[in-house]
């Protein structure tokens, strides 16, 4: 029949049965902080600024013409992991288009923020901006439709946002071959799943 070794803790001494160490080391990190480095913010007077990077809050970009620039073609539905995306389309007779979302709808509440709709889009016609006061009273509110995500393009249209060629500025990555423009980081980026091939490191090269 095996035999079991079970260790036993060592008793403990009197000052640790007081629990004073315990209170002390507490006390001297409450003391540290108290005349450390301050990092709280006083929000809402004093926000956060983000990397060029944050995910935030998508929207839905206009064109020059003031109409909205998504074609309905689905691939930002399709790329998405969380499924969170709606797309229905409707015919237009405009010369440079045949379709447009007639519902297009994003549960935020059902996002991850991965940032593939915005790599996955063709046109660029949907960005994340870094607005993150998501407050809703109910879970339908957070379903933002093609009205709301055309707003927030109007009310952020003049900040920074992140785009898709952003995500191809952090996958292009060939050596002596740098990106000047966003034109040149869409060829050096492989598009959408944003891997570099080595197919396309030697015709750059």
């Amino acid at each position: 029949m095996a035999t079991i070794n079970v260790q036993r803790p060592e008793r403990l001494t009197l000052a640790e049965r007081l629990y004073l160490p315990a209170i002390l080391n507490g006390l001297r990190l409450t003391w540290r902080h108290i005349w450390g480095e301050r990092v709280t913010l006083q929000y809402p007077e004093e926000e956060r600024q983000f990397k060029r990077v944050y995910r935030g809050v998508h929207r839905l970009n206009k064109d020059d013409k003031g109409r909205v620039k998504c074609v309905a073609c689905e691939m930002c539905a399709a790329s998405c992991p969380a499924h969170c995306i709606t797309i229905k389309a409707t015919e237009v007779e405009w010369p440079e288009r045949d379709k447009i979302p007639k519902i297009f709808e994003i549960d935020e509440l059902k996002c991850i923020f991965c940032g593939y709709c915005v790599e996955a889009c063709p046109e660029d016609a949907i960005h994340m901006t870094r607005h993150y006061h998501l407050i809703a009273r109910s879970r339908e509110d957070m379903i933002f439709g093609l009205d709301k995500l055309l707003a927030i393009y109007d009310e952020t249209k003049e900040q920074e946002v992140l785009r898709g060629v952003d995500f191809g500025m952090t996958h292009a990555r060939i050596p002596g071959k740098e990106a000047a423009n966003p034109d040149e980081v869409q060829k050096l980026a492989y598009p959408v799943v944003g891997v570099v091939t080595k197919a396309e490191t030697q015709r750059a090269q």
